[in-house]
């Protein structure tokens, strides 16, 4: 899967046989279709992500896709059963051993974007001789057929999601690690501030990677504002093209405005440190160490060459992180550890509602794996202090 950028600086994918360099047809107009229909990049990776599977099959038994799939047809139940088989087998299955938790996942969600394919494409490219309500009837049971088979093949996982947690002493080993004066002197100033940017962004608003990487200047905290906003790309009208091309951040959630927390909050003076001091560019001129402090682009958190932060660069300091503290950490765990805690400290109806705002979320249904993680810790004994009183004192 190739990505590029459009005319419009809008990510774009492209599936391409790796051997002959052949692109499929129908999976460039089912992306076309996916880029028309959803603003998420994350949502038309994934979904051609899963369809490349099954071009993959198709190859090695030489089934011509591109031909079922324009013809309206779907694939037939042995077909679909076949591939199934075939992807259980590349993620590991055999006869000693059978599939990981998440590998069943993986599995189901290729299933998933393949039956949206199929579907889509028996809607749109199905025939009938019959008349239009007869036709359109008989399109839709097709499409329905299609569907249920795709479902039939699914594995079944038993248990339900919790949410991943970090314990207290784990948030205090982070935050020990991550803490300027503590880092400095190993990876210097621009880049111990900026990590504990990102760590302190994450654990305080529960925000996303993306959301963090891609604030801007105007999202901050200033005088009279406050509070950070999560302004989603479609909705900016700045004009800005990011650099980071394909690979750009996109905020998932829908758009919101976050005050502050905490009585030991580190903002809004951590973010007005950070951009005084080490938002710059280190550049070399006539030999010598420079800095530039006026930068290109309005974005928060930067690499040392001025330019917005990586997505990989990002995760190489959860790397970081995991390796010096032996927690197996990532950056969306610290989401998650907010979010218990958040959930725990909801009384009513409309703190839930609340805290579903909070999230970016749509529904309440989004707090199921938080629900489930506080069900399981009262049984097993475990209770917070921040239940009762809403201070991190791992975090002060």
């Amino acid at each position: 899967m190739i990505p590029f950028l459009d005319q419009d600086a809008t990510s774009r994918y492209v599936l391409m046989h790796r051997e002959s360099g052949r692109l499929p047809i129908a999976s460039s107009i089912y992306e076309t279709h996916l880029a028309q229909k959803s603003d998420s990049q994350k949502t038309r990776s994934g979904s051609l992500y899963g369809i490349a599977s099954l071009y993959s099959w198709a190859d090695e038994r030489g089934v011509d896709l591109d031909a079922q799939l324009l013809s309206g047809e779907g694939l037939a139940p042995s077909q679909i059963s076949a591939f199934s088989a075939w992807l259980r087998v590349r993620l590991g299955e055999d006869g000693k051993a059978r599939l990981t938790p998440e590998s069943r996942t993986t599995h189901n969600q290729t299933l998933h974007f393949c039956r949206q394919i199929c579907v889509h494409f028996i809607t749109q490219y199905a025939t009938s001789n019959s008349a239009v309500a007869e036709r359109v009837m008989q399109i839709e049971l097709l499409a329905n057929s299609q569907g249920r088979e795709w479902t039939r093949t699914r594995i079944k996982t038993r248990k339900k999601r919790v949410a991943p947690d970090l314990t207290d002493e784990e948030l205090a080993r982070i935050e020990e690690f991550l803490l300027p004066e503590n880092r400095s002197r190993n990876v210097g100033q621009d880049i111990a501030w900026r990590d504990y940017l990102l760590w302190r962004l994450t654990i305080e608003f529960g925000l996303r990677l993306g959301e963090v990487l891609s604030l801007r200047l105007q999202d901050c905290p200033a005088l009279g504002r406050n509070y950070i906003s999560v302004v989603r790309i479609e909705e900016r009208d700045d004009g800005v093209i990011d650099s980071r091309g394909a690979h750009a951040p996109r905020p998932k959630t829908l758009s919101r405005d976050l005050r502050f927390l905490w009585k030991e909050t580190r903002f809004p003076h951590l973010i007005a440190q950070y951009t005084t001091r080490f938002r710059r560019a280190s550049v070399k001129e006539h030999g010598r160490q420079v800095y530039r402090w006026v930068l290109p682009h309005p974005f928060l958190i930067v690499a040392t060459n001025g330019k917005p932060l990586s997505i990989s660069t990002a995760n190489d300091v959860a790397s970081a992180i995991k390796a010096a503290t032996g927690i197996n950490f990532h950056w969306h765990l610290a989401r998650h550890a907010f979010f218990n805690r958040m959930y725990l400290r909801a009384k009513t109806n409309q703190e839930l509602q609340d805290l579903v705002y909070w999230g970016g979320w749509e529904s309440e249904k989004s707090l199921e794996i938080y629900s489930r993680r506080a069900r399981a810790d009262r049984a097993k004994g475990v209770m917070r202090s921040e239940n009762e009183n809403w201070s991190w004192t791992a975090l002060q």
